[in-house]
């Protein structure tokens, strides 16, 4: 086969694998935005606002207690492909290193959000099921599962719309409470399916982890903290800085955004794996693909979100559509820059992957600056200006440092596994 067919057929096989990971996306998206609508919709505004802080507080604490953990177990997988891997103790020693962190980060949280004990038990045990939920669904992609990959993360909020459908039949059904614990349920339904399925995925073997690369994946935090505040710091901030009312609204408007997450996220963990796999294939069209995607979708949904709101939640959020133009484009933004992030967390030397994280460290802690600030002196007109704002930067970050990487950074990572203390092993 010549080359022109060889990429043919490679651009083929990344679609059907895009394709099935955007379809068992797409189930568990549409169901936890049902779960979503009608919790909302049902629960009295200041109940409804605290039950999207908390969640919104879980993800973000989950995603930070990782310690780039995730990142860091998919790149050494994916480096080494010939070693067989105790993903099982990778796993047990991954809830080691975390939950001292989880604990410390909700702590920090308990004043700030003035948590209650119940609210802090939630979170801690919440966000370290998430982090593990994190790591199975790593590895699936690693492993080129895409669809249950993306299915797994969604899993528990698609779950959720069991109890919403009650609480739907009789308002009565279920308090916030019963809500919250029955994620915690769910959390520990998806973890567990996502054992059992890479346990019949991937061969278990005896190579580990070890501590010195444990603490080399801290680098990758540095990102995380930059997907965290534009992605979950609204409503996170938000919730700090205005009543529980306008974060329900803000909320509610986010939730039906999650397209952007339905097709955005599948679709560039596979490209951004494809491209790795097959470096020699990235070319035009897979790198405009995403912004024609991003612009079809925005020019819809600023037509057809406004009534479509106001349908749903029978006028209750209508407040909050004038900051439709700011959160579309945010999410455009972070849309796009899925594919760029996607490649550095997998091929990036160590010299530029951590020039990579510094700058987007200093994006993440500039961004949190300024979207205190501005939420603070705009309430959530400011927050959604922000977010934007903060996409914008990671999206020139993230592509300038794809187009500066350097010539044989992707050919060396496919003959070279990475061992403690390599040129590739970041720090």
């Amino acid at each position: 086969m010549g080359a022109s067919g060889k990429q043919r057929a490679n651009w083929r096989e990344s679609s059907f694998l895009a394709i099935g990971s955007i379809g068992a996306a797409a189930l568990t998206t549409l169901a936890s935005l049902a779960a979503i609508i009608i919790i909302l919709r049902v629960l009295p505004p200041a109940e409804a606002g605290r039950f999207a802080l908390l969640v919104e507080l879980l993800y973000a604490l989950g995603l930070l207690g990782t310690l780039g953990q995730a990142t860091l177990q998919a790149r050494l997988y994916q480096q080494a492909p010939t070693r067989r891997w105790d993903w099982v103790r990778d796993l047990r020693s991954t809830i080691w290193v975390t939950f001292p962190a989880v604990g410390l980060f909700v702590a920090a949280a308990a004043i700030p959000f003035q948590l209650t004990v119940f609210e802090m038990m939630f979170l801690v045990v919440g966000a370290e099921l998430f982090v593990l939920t994190n790591c199975l669904s790593s590895v699936l992609t690693q492993q080129r599962h895409y669809a249950w990959s993306s299915a797994l993360i969604r899993f528990p909020n698609a779950l959720l719309l069991l109890p919403a459908l009650l609480l739907l039949m009789d308002c009565r059904a279920f308090s916030l409470k019963l809500l919250l614990v029955s994620l915690l349920l769910f959390l520990v339904v998806t973890v567990t399916l996502g054992a059992v399925l890479l346990a019949r995925r991937m061969a278990l073997g005896t190579a580990r982890i070890t501590p010195g690369e444990r603490l080399s994946g801290l680098v990758f935090l540095v990102s995380l903290i930059a997907i965290i505040v534009p992605q979950r710091g609204l409503i996170v901030v938000s919730g700090a800085l205005v009543n529980a009312e306008n974060v329900a609204a803000l909320a509610a408007l986010l939730s039906l955004l999650r397209v952007y997450d339905l097709i955005g996220d599948p679709a560039g963990r596979v490209f951004s794996t494809e491209l790795v796999r097959n470096p020699e294939q990235m070319h035009r069209g897979l790198i405009a693909a995403p912004w024609l995607l991003a612009a079809a979708l925005s020019a819809g949904l600023l037509v057809g979100l406004p009534p479509l709101a106001q349908h749903l939640y029978a006028g209750r959020y209508d407040s909050a559509l004038p900051l439709l133009p700011w959160l579309v484009l945010a999410s455009a933004l972070r849309f796009v820059e899925i594919v760029p992030r996607g490649v550095l967390g997998y091929v990036a030397p160590r010299r530029t992957l951590n020039q990579f994280a510094t700058i987007q460290s200093a994006i993440a802690v500039l961004g949190l600056v300024l979207m205190v600030k501005l939420t603070a002196d705009h309430g959530l007109h400011g927050a959604a200006c922000s977010a934007a704002l903060i996409a914008a930067a990671r999206v020139i970050c993230g592509c300038w440092f794809v187009a500066n990487l350097p010539a044989d950074a992707r050919d060396r990572l496919q003959v070279e596994p990475l061992q403690p203390g390599s040129e590739e092993s970041p720090v």
